[in-house]
């Protein structure tokens, strides 16, 4: 918004917004490296790649995975139903958290099925992109409604709801799009196709 204003929206209407957004950034990160949770986290991650480094997909046979893999996307496939009944923000958070767990199973993947995989990774981290726009600018939204002292008088803080509105019910019909795009399978064939791919890749050796 900051970057491309609408044409009915002050040029000054995000200035000081944006400002105390980042002082507010900037305490959260202080906050963190205070308590030393990015040096946790990446040893934990750090960890966990240790663990899945010796991985094969001849050693363990696909029975294995399928029943992950088919909640996750029936899950998926299920948020995104719902949020096209209902488009809310809630609902399309649960659609970013699922869709984000679809693109992690993609990236694990991967070497099953190269290029199926690549295309469903792309797919899937374009998707949560569109829908973590469309949660950041929710958040926006409660923020400048709880914080009105934030601007210099009413109609300018009216015309910047007003924006983000408007970007939100753009992001939230690209986001049922796509999402309608990506789950349009029935899980049952979703899974079948990735075992195929995945059998081919073990008997190539």
């Amino acid at each position: 918004l900051e970057a491309r204003p609408p044409a009915d929206l002050p040029a000054h209407a995000t200035v000081e917004l944006g400002t105390r957004l980042e002082h507010e950034h900037e305490r959260a990160l202080e906050a963190l490296t205070a308590e030393d949770v990015v040096a946790m986290a990446t040893r934990d991650l750090a960890q966990a790649a240790e663990r899945t480094a010796d991985w094969t997909f001849e050693r363990d046979d696909f029975a294995g995975l399928e029943p992950s893999l088919r909640r996750i996307y029936h899950r998926g496939r299920k948020r995104m139903r719902t949020a096209r009944a209902d488009p809310n923000a809630e609902n399309l958070h649960d659609c970013h958290k699922r869709v984000k767990d679809l693109w992690h199973v993609a990236q694990l993947l991967h070497p099953a099925d190269p290029k199926r995989m690549k295309r469903l990774s792309r797919r899937a981290h374009e998707l949560a992109d569109v829908l973590g726009d469309h949660h950041d600018l929710s958040v926006l939204r409660d923020y400048v409604e709880v914080h009105p002292h934030h601007f210099e008088d009413e109609p300018t803080r009216d015309a910047l709801l007003a924006a983000i509105d408007r970007r939100r019910e753009v992001l939230g019909r690209r986001a049922l799009k796509r999402g309608g795009d990506i789950y349009k399978r029935r899980p049952k064939r979703f899974v079948a196709d990735i075992e195929r791919g995945w059998r081919k890749r073990v008997q190539a050796g």
